[in-house]
């Protein structure tokens, strides 16, 4: 008699930067020999290895880590192409596992993956020239005022404050006449994955004590060496980072070393509230905390 082939049960891992999550995500794929997908939008860049806390050399060799490392820096992604790839790993590629773990802080590329994506018309060309030539001569503020403008239910279901999102939707409607919310995700995930949702969660201050320590543990592993060598690179996306625009300035002599660390834990800070505010929507996830390995655990053993 066959064996029915089994599907991969998915324990989804995430939190704000500095929460902890990878540690946590690790434990679990070396105590259990279970993959991990990483979902985040900037470990998928080869040579930016310390700003984006990327495991190490070592730990990818103990763990069969995916999406890491899989970009040039020029090389742009996004979440369509994240969901398509990260689909395959789990239903073919890993359909012999019985847990797959996804983890990563990047919320639009696990929920891409989870809730299937939507057939938007490719914008052209000239709408995206118009609305990011508006962006750079206009400001942030003139294309949030013409998206409610064009789509008045964007801020009700959007994020009226995320520049991408606000440009993404501002060309779709601009081309479609509709809005961006009118197109249905279609599931990409063919199989029914029983899935976990974790979602690591420290009080406030406990976070941004986290955050500023990591940053100054980054500075210490040589993150200022790291980003000099990758100046031939600071006009490509992977650039574009928390922790690498902050130091151009400095190598610029536009300001010291300081005060590019200071703006590097600022602009982490704020990055983990826009992580927070999306996982705030996210009504089905169960909160722990970075101690709580014993729930992860009981979770995976009764999937094994």
């Amino acid at each position: 008699m066959v064996e029915k082939e089994r599907i991969p049960a998915l324990l989804i891992l995430s939190g704000p930067t500095g929460s902890g999550k990878s540690a946590l995500a690790e434990h679990i794929a070396r105590r259990y020999d279970v993959p991990i997908i990483s979902a985040d939008s900037r470990q998928i860049y080869r040579y930016f290895n310390i700003g984006t806390a990327k495991p190490s050399p070592e730990v990818q060799a103990q763990i069969d880590y995916e999406m890491i490392d899989i970009l040039e820096p020029h090389e742009r992604f996004s979440a369509g192409k994240f969901a398509v790839r990260a689909a395959h790993l789990i239903e073919h590629t890993h359909v012999h596992k019985p847990v797959v773990i996804i983890a990563g802080g990047t919320g639009f590329y696990i929920k891409a993956l989870m809730n299937g994506l939507a057939d938007i018309p490719e914008i052209t060309p000239e709408i995206n020239h118009k609305w990011n030539h508006s962006l750079k001569i206009k400001g942030f503020q003139f294309i949030q005022k013409e998206l409610v403008r064009m789509d008045p239910n964007f801020p009700i279901r959007g994020d009226i404050h995320n520049p991408h999102r606000v440009l993404r939707a501002i060309k779709v409607a601009d081309q479609t006449g509709r809005s961006i919310f009118d197109y249905t995700p279609q599931p990409l995930l063919k199989n029914p994955h029983d899935s976990g949702y974790f979602q690591i969660d420290h009080d406030r201050k406990e976070l941004y004590d986290r955050i500023n320590h990591r940053v100054d543990d980054m500075m210490g592993k040589g993150l200022v060496e790291e980003v000099r060598s990758l100046l031939p690179y600071q006009d490509c996306p992977a650039m574009r980072s928390v922790g690498y625009q902050e130091l151009l300035p400095y190598f610029d002599n536009q300001v010291g070393l300081d005060e590019a660390t200071d703006k590097i834990k600022q602009h982490s800070r704020n990055y983990a509230k826009r992580q927070l505010t999306w996982l705030r929507n996210q009504t089905s996830w169960t909160k722990i905390n970075s101690n709580d390995i014993g729930i992860l655990q009981d979770w995976v053993e009764s999937h094994l």
